[in-house]
């Protein structure tokens, strides 16, 4: 991201860089211990343009929720926002779906699923 220098203030700055001095493996990605008893709400993103531009991005998703759902104790998927970017089935648009379905495919099987057929 560049953001031009004038944008960023001294606050700013220093936020940054305390957050980063401070900030533990668990801060930066890594996944906390799961609790006995507990279990995970994972959410995918508006997802939109990764359908119609970035499939690969959507596929990376659903694999790794599918590839985690064991060892995260993945209960459910929630899919917030439109899943494609236009909902018609008139070509290009229909790649859209296809994208869609291919990565939310992935998940088939997997937990259950609220998705409807």
């Amino acid at each position: 991201m560049n953001i031009p220098r004038s944008k960023l203030s001294i606050r700013t700055i220093l936020s940054l860089a305390l957050l980063l001095i401070g900030a533990d493996r668990n801060a930066l990605g890594g996944a906390l211990p799961i609790e006995p008893g507990s279990w995970t709400l994972a959410i995918l993103p508006d997802t939109q343009v990764y359908a119609e531009s970035y499939p690969q991005h959507f596929t990376a998703q659903t694999q790794w929720l599918a590839a985690h759902a064991d060892s995260h104790n993945i209960r459910m998927v929630l899919h917030e926002g439109d899943i494609v970017d236009d909902n018609n089935t008139r070509r290009p648009m229909d790649r859209q779906w296809d994208n869609a379905l291919a990565s939310i495919s992935l998940l088939d099987g997997v937990g259950p699923s609220g998705r409807g057929r």
